[in-house]
């Protein structure tokens, strides 16, 4: 009698099991398998043998699906979607924004190349978790290698690390680069879904002595200190009592030039400085740095607006804390200058003693150098295979000491699947 029972109780048990397992899906019907990554496939089940599921698709094909993969399988009822093809939020293209990526990995075989206005890029899946990419001007110069690994992906919550590591390619033969190393996490599934990012930049410059380029971006100061128009700097240069014109031009450009303060700091310069201080970059005139290190912020965001769009949200924060010098010495310089009396229609000669800042050395003050690029979109996806994305981009450069500037920068991408 026990035997029996222990004999029924396992045959309930397997049949039961076997009854949920192989569930009738009947031929010719469409279903939307939708996995816990966010993928989802439309497609006609083929076989189900407890542990995977064998669909046909349109586009690929056969394809094989772990159970323990899928979160939902649903039946199509007539009309209820109406996509062209047999995918409804998978693909290479779900694993970006415009300019930045989420955490979510390219598949393998799911290469993608971008077009971009300022040159291409490409993407290649080593793996299902890690990709690797080159993006870089249309003359190669700057390139950069891209490496993207996903470190986690547990239902709506994934992780990634990424790295940009490029030099200036034929520009100074190679000699400047710099990288970005940066962590994601990304809330949500392939189409609608927010990452937030965070990490490091830098940046590696040649010599001061025997490179020009983007010399305004790596000067700390001069090497002489002096201001005319912040009264609050140590070696601001007061209004000459004598000069009578300075009040009414201070500051304004004119047909024959700089008047006012302005003719007086190019009579300092003058004096300063042996070379002509607006002709070409000067070590003797400026102190420079050849490591730059910058923090990395940014939050992205994307969902769909219909069919075949999405609505993109893309952003970049670089904050630089940038080092100022301190002067360790004191020097009075005479300068004459004239400026130009419209009364009279004469120039009318002045002279001045001037103390500057002597004997730079590079100090623990600082100033903040931030940078905002926001990049709103629109990716409109033509097939399985290709977008298209269009971008109302612009920047604003907030500087501590210079000022504020903006500007926008409209752009636009081709993504193409291979």
């Amino acid at each position: 009698m026990k035997k029996f029972t222990w004999t029924l109780c396992l045959w309930l048990t397997f049949s039961t099991s076997f009854s949920q397992d192989d569930q009738d899906y009947s031929s010719g019907n469409q279903y939307v398998i939708s996995r816990y990554d966010g993928g989802e496939y439309i497609g006609e089940i083929i076989s189900d043998d407890g542990r995977e599921i064998l669909i046909i698709t349109q586009s690929i094909g056969k394809i094989y699906i772990r159970k323990s993969m899928i979160s939902s399988i649903k039946k199509i009822e007539n009309g209820e979607i109406t996509y062209d093809k047999d995918f409804k939020a998978t693909g290479p293209f779900t694993t970006r924004y415009y300019f930045t990526n989420n955490a979510l990995p390219i598949k393998k075989n799911e290469n993608y190349a971008m077009i971009n206005l300022f040159g291409p890029e490409i993407q290649l899946s080593v793996t299902n978790s890690t990709s690797v990419g080159i993006m870089a001007s249309w003359i190669a110069s700057p390139i950069g290698v891209v490496l993207k690994q996903q470190l986690l992906s547990k239902n709506t919550f994934h992780l990634s690390l990424g790295t940009i590591m490029g030099t200036s390619g034929y520009i100074e033969q190679g000699s400047i680069f710099g990288g970005l190393h940066w962590l994601t996490a990304t809330f949500g599934d392939r189409s609608t879904n927010i990452s937030f990012s965070g990490g490091v930049g830098y940046m590696k410059w040649p010599s001061a002595e025997n490179s020009s380029i983007m010399d305004n971006q790596r000067r700390i100061g001069e090497n002489y200190g002096y201001n005319f128009y912040d009264e609050s700097h140590p070696y601001y240069v007061p209004e000459n009592p004598y000069d009578t014109t300075t009040t009414s031009y201070n500051s304004i450009w004119g047909w024959g030039g700089y008047y006012g303060y302005d003719r007086r700091e190019q009579a300092l310069r003058d004096e300063l400085y042996a070379t002509n201080y607006y002709s070409n970059f000067n070590t003797e005139i400026f102190q420079f740095k050849d490591f730059q290190l910058a923090s990395l912020f940014s939050i992205s965001a994307i969902t769909p607006i219909g069919k075949k769009a999405s609505f993109i949200f893309d952003s970049m924060v670089i904050s630089r804390s940038k080092k100022q010098l301190r002067y360790t010495g004191e020097r009075e310089v005479d300068i004459d200058y004239t400026v130009y009396n419209t009364i009279t229609g004469l120039d009318d000669q002045y002279d001045q003693t001037i103390l500057v800042g002597t004997d730079p050395v590079i100090s623990d003050d600082t100033y903040n150098h931030t940078t905002l690029i926001f990049m709103p979109a629109v990716r409109f996806s033509k097939s399985f295979e290709k977008a298209f994305q269009i971008s109302l981009a612009g920047f604003i450069d907030i500087h501590e000491l210079n000022g504020t500037i903006s500007a926008p920068v409209p752009t636009i991408s081709w993504l193409r699947k291979f």
